[in-house]
């Protein structure tokens, strides 16, 4: 059990976080992850934005307010989680479930600008993989651009969730489409509405200058239900960049977006971008970290022809009724506060979203050791956590005790009660059931200095290190939700 002597009564002069639990969430199993970052004049710089541990980039894109200005040169997940490995460093052929998403992009204008990098997370499911496939574009000029694109076919009866191009010349190639392809055609040979599933992914790409390489990636899943959605044609004003977007239909999911235009040679993109229903609308608006899955996909198309050409936006929807019950499972996220040396978790996406914001003061940050439990009060296995905060060393305390919450909840014991922070399975004489993955939990010894902080984590490999500062393991605290 945890430590209830009384805690001191001075306040120790640290930045609180004492947000409190909100009493319920909707919790969607896709969530999106954004990072803004500054490209300087006349330059390419990199983009990059990665999804937390344990969880799969299904899709990814750009997004900016200067769209007249930008040009996207590459756009494609990247693989092995903080290690960030390019689409274009792996071989041809089947790869791992990608772990986030790279862009780089082309600042055409005499001040710095900021662009946003967005991409689409959620469980890892054993079927999800990449498929790299590689083409050449040649050399080509602004006035004689060069173009090739290839489609990248997902195996088997998968269906393609996103997908990109790398270049292996960023510097003077374009994007000119990016989008489903459904039962091997493009979005620009087909009808508006619903279209089967999409089973593959094509990439095209301009050439002003240097030829070379580029990778062509699809990222392929296995869902029940999932529909190719595809705008109408959409024109394009000659000379001129138009915002094009579309949404699901009632009843579906969005998990990926893409483009094709009717002129692959002359339609390019700046921006490429999923969007979100409530305001602000567009990632380029919002501050970096998590939000809600998003409602719809959006893309900025320059036409560099003289004639009006025309483009369509196409969507990979998944039946909501299919995935699973978001008003059940849970993501348990981890901060660690880099002046505190404390950890905290909470299972509530809006809380986290403000700790990103600056919320519960400076320090905190993600460490991407995230657990999948259930919402508190539901029919689901296991039982309620609770959640407690103590001012006198400024950290949060969970238990699935029943004595142990009953205890806490005594006023002479120093702790607030906050509430049900989620539900979780219990492990049985240290060990938890097949199909649950052990939650360890550490204690910083540090009562005697009114500094105590719990620590309950996926992450063994971090055990031995925590140990050698002084952390105590105290065993296995909970049993997660296998992904």
């Amino acid at each position: 059990m945890v430590k209830v002597e009384t805690l001191l009564a001075s306040f120790v002069a640290v930045v609180c976080l004492a947000i409190g639990a909100p009493a319920s969430a909707q919790q969607k199993i896709f969530a999106t992850y954004q990072h803004t970052g500054l490209i300087a004049p006349n330059v390419n710089g990199d983009l990059f934005v990665q999804c937390p541990d344990g969880q799969t980039a299904y899709s990814g894109g750009v997004d900016g307010n200067f769209s007249t200005d930008i040009d996207v040169m590459a756009s494609a997940p990247t693989f092995l989680g903080s290690a960030q490995i390019l689409a274009f460093s792996l071989p041809d052929g089947i790869r791992p479930a990608p772990t986030g998403w790279h862009a780089n992009v082309r600042n055409r204008s005499a001040d710095p600008l900021p662009v946003t990098i967005t991409t689409i997370c959620g469980p890892t499911m054993e079927t999800t993989i990449s498929v790299v496939t590689s083409f050449n574009v040649d050399v080509g000029t602004p006035l004689s651009p060069a173009f090739n694109g290839i489609q990248v076919a997902c195996p088997g009866s998968s269906i393609a969730t996103g997908g990109g191009i790398d270049t292996q010349t960023p510097g003077t190639m374009l994007i000119s489409g990016s989008g489903p392809t459904s039962e091997g055609k493009l979005l620009a040979a087909q009808p508006a509405g619903s279209l089967p599933a999409p089973n593959g992914w094509s990439t095209f790409a301009r050439s002003e200058g240097q030829g070379g390489q580029l990778k062509g990636v699809a990222i392929c899943a296995t869902f029940g239900d999932a529909i190719t959605f595809n705008s109408p044609k959409l024109t394009v004003t000659a000379g001129a960049t138009s915002t094009l977007h579309e949404s699901c239909p009632a009843g579906y999911t969005l998990l990926g977006g893409g483009f094709d235009p009717d002129n692959r040679l002359f339609e390019t993109i700046s921006a490429a971008t999923p969007f979100y229903s409530a305001m602000p609308t567009f990632p380029s608006h919002r501050p970096n970290g998590m939000f809600p899955g998003p409602s719809g996909w959006s893309i900025d198309i320059r036409n560099n022809a003289k004639e009006p050409l025309a483009a369509n936006v196409g969507l990979v929807c998944i039946n909501s009724a299919s995935l699973p019950d978001s008003s059940v499972y849970t993501t348990a996220y981890e901060f660690y506060n880099t002046d505190l040396k404390h950890y905290f978790r909470t299972a509530y996406a809006e809380e986290a979203a403000a700790i990103d914001a600056g919320a519960a003061g400076p320090g905190w940050v993600r460490t991407g050791d995230n657990f999948v439990g259930y919402f508190p009060q539901t029919a689901s296995p296991g039982a309620d956590v609770c959640r407690f905060y103590t001012h006198g060393a400024n950290s949060h305390f969970y238990t699935v005790e029943v004595p142990e919450c009953t205890s806490l909840q005594d006023p002479s014991s120093g702790w607030s009660f906050e509430g049900l922070a989620f539900r979780i399975v219990k492990p049985e004489n240290g060990t938890c059931p097949d199909g649950t993955v052990p939650v360890q939990r550490l204690y910083n010894n540090r009562f005697a200095f009114t500094d105590s902080n719990h620590r309950f984590t996926t992450h063994v490999m971090d055990i031995p290190t925590m140990q050698a500062d002084g952390w105590l393991l105290e065993g296995v605290g909970f049993c997660a939700v296998a992904n």
